[in-house]
C-alpha cells in the first residue's frame, strides 16, 4: 500500500528555517560586539534592548545578543 505524504513548499522550508533561528541562538554577541557589527554605539544597542527591539540572553549580569536575530532586526 502506497502512502502519500504532503510535500513541503519552499515557503514552508523558509518559515521552518526562521523558526529555528528564533528557537536556538547560533552566535551570541556582547553589547559592544553587537554595536560594532551594526555600526552604532553600545548605548544605541542598549536602547534597542530596553525598547524590546532585540531579545537578550542573560548569564548572571552578562547580556548577550543572538547575531542571527540582530541581522534579522536590522533588515526590517
Amino acid at each position: 500500500m502506497l502512502i502519500k505524504l504532503p510535500r513541503k513548499s519552499p515557503a514552508d522550508a523558509a518559515t521552518a528555517a526562521d523558526n529555528e533561528l528564533v528557537s536556538s541562538p547560533t552566535k551570541l554577541l556582547t553589547v559592544k560586539e553587537a554595536a560594532a557589527f551594526a555600526v552604532v554605539s553600545p548605548l544605541t544597542v542598549r536602547r534597542w534592548l530596553k525598547a524590546g527591539f532585540l531579545r537578550t540572553y542573560r548569564a548572571g549580569h552578562q547580556i548577550r545578543i543572538d547575531k542571527a536575530e540582530l541581522i534579522k532586526s536590522l533588515s526590517q
